[in-house]
């Protein structure tokens, strides 16, 4: 029985934070585009333009960066103001650093590109710096493949989680039967209770009659 019950309780803990966790990206992606766990955001290199450095399907991280903090040639992820990409997430190299009216404006281009982005990075638009990257042939990348697949997405995140919410719903329904067996129960042994009353006092009664 008490197997069962941590079983349950580590089947509901994995629910909330299952449940949590996709309503966070949901409401991160919605608000903001992209996502942002303690600062840390992971992105996939769909273009050419920042190779050979940065190939097609290499993963990489960014972390929250205040701007001052950034200097030449290293290499951002910001959200682009340029009307043709659409507040797509970018990630170029810093080119130059310029103050204009007091505020720090990032210059940025792609290594596989001849000119430079036409629209500056502030720290409005800024995500963060890059700090890890993988091999776009590696294992991370044939895993994102993979699970990017309906199929695979269906198997790895949606069947769980059904599961989980299935294995929870049973257990909830044993338990409003095991409630209901319980007050049954009582409920004969109160009749069981009283109908033994009722033989007693009768006894009683005829007793005194004698």
């Amino acid at each position: 029985l008490k197997k069962a019950k941590a079983l349950s309780t580590i089947s509901m803990v994995l629910l909330v934070l299952a449940i949590i966790f996709c309503a966070t990206i949901i409401l991160q992606v919605s608000t903001q585009g992209y996502v942002s766990i303690l600062g840390f955001s992971v992105f996939r290199i769909a273009t050419p333009s920042m190779e050979p450095t940065l190939p097609v399907n290499t993963f990489i991280i960014s972390r929250k960066t205040d701007i001052r903090e950034l200097n030449k040639d290293d290499i951002i992820c910001f959200v682009s103001k340029e009307a043709y990409l659409n507040g797509n997430i970018v990630t170029h190299r810093i080119d130059e650093i310029k103050e204009i009216d007091s505020e720090i404006c990032l210059v940025t281009r792609g290594d596989n590109n001849n000119s430079v982005d036409s629209v500056y990075v502030t720290s409005e638009n800024l995500v963060g710096k890059m700090v890890f990257k993988t091999n776009p042939n590696g294992f991370i990348s044939t895993v994102y493949s993979f699970i990017t697949q309906k199929q695979a997405f269906f198997l790895i995140i949606i069947l769980p989680i059904l599961i989980i919410a299935g294995l929870l719903f049973k257990n909830g329904i044993k338990k409003i039967r095991e409630q209901i067996d319980e007050i049954k129960r009582e409920i004969q042994n109160d009749s069981s209770n009283s109908e033994e009353q009722s033989g007693t006092d009768g006894d009683r009664s005829n007793f005194d009659q004698t």
